[in-house]
């Protein structure tokens, strides 16, 4: 929770410095890592340590890119209906399909599910290398 606060503090200076394409597609990649190394070494206290920082990259970078996403591509008056969207489908529908699924995979295999969540977020990661072209840092820094 503190390496979080401390991302959220310290991640627009990431998105300057490299732009927000590029901070979305390395969370997004240190995501696919984060998951991989705890399902081969769960048992490592370091990689647990390490992973769980891996986690506080994600979690804030991810929301402060989507919310710069929305400041930038949705009109003053319709920036909390958009916020208000993301936070129902994204985090919360997200969430609960990813918990249900993780849930059912859980009995397959602990491993398993924890490489299935890495294989996802691999996917998601070349989706947005591929579709999500339009985020760069000029956009960020003339509506800021």
């Amino acid at each position: 929770m503190i390496a979080e606060i401390g991302m959220f503090f310290v991640v627009h200076h990431f998105i300057a410095k490299f732009g927000i394409r590029f901070v979305f597609i390395f969370s997004l990649l240190a995501a696919v890592l984060r998951w991989a190394l705890i399902s081969v070494a769960s048992d490592v206290l370091f990689v647990i340590i390490f992973s769980q920082l891996l986690h506080a990259l994600t979690f804030s970078s991810l929301h402060t890119v989507v919310l710069m996403y929305i400041k930038i591509n949705f009109g003053e008056k319709y920036q909390g209906q958009a916020v208000a969207f993301y936070c129902s489908f994204c985090v919360a529908a997200g969430g609960a399909l990813g918990a249900s699924v993780s849930g059912y995979l859980w009995d397959w295999s602990q491993q398993g599910t924890f490489m299935m969540s890495s294989v996802v977020a691999f996917v998601a990661t070349l989706i947005a290398w591929i579709y999500v072209k339009h985020l760069d840092y000029k956009r960020v820094a003339s509506n800021n």
